[in-house]
C-alpha cells in the first residue's frame, strides 16, 4: 500500500559522456551537454598556479613548467570543471 506520486520527480544526472550510461538513460531522460569554456579553465588554473607560487606552495626549478601545466590542464579537462589539490 505505497502511495501513489501526484506530480512527477525532476532528476538531473550528472556525469562524463560515457557510452553505456547515455545508452541506459537515453530513452528516458533529456541529454544537456555542459561544459566549462576553455577561457574560463584558463583563468581559474593560472589564478590557482599564480597563488601557490605567491605562498610557496608550489616552486618550479624552471618557470616555462607553469605555462606546460596550465596549457595541460585546461586541454586535457575537455570542459570538465575540477577543483583538485596538488600536495608536494
Amino acid at each position: 500500500m505505497g502511495s501513489q506520486l501526484k506530480e512527477p520527480i525532476s532528476l538531473a544526472i550528472l556525469s562524463r559522456d560515457e557510452i553505456l550510461i547515455r545508452y541506459i538513460l537515453e530513452s528516458q531522460f533529456h541529454n544537456i551537454e555542459i561544459a566549462a569554456h576553455p577561457e574560463d579553465l584558463q583563468q581559474y588554473v593560472s589564478s590557482e598556479l599564480n597563488k601557490r607560487i605567491s605562498s610557496r606552495e608550489l616552486r618550479f626549478c624552471d618557470l616555462s613548467l607553469k605555462d606546460e601545466i596550465l596549457t595541460r590542464l585546461v586541454k586535457e579537462a575537455q570542459g570538465m570543471w575540477v577543483l583538485s589539490e596538488a600536495r608536494v
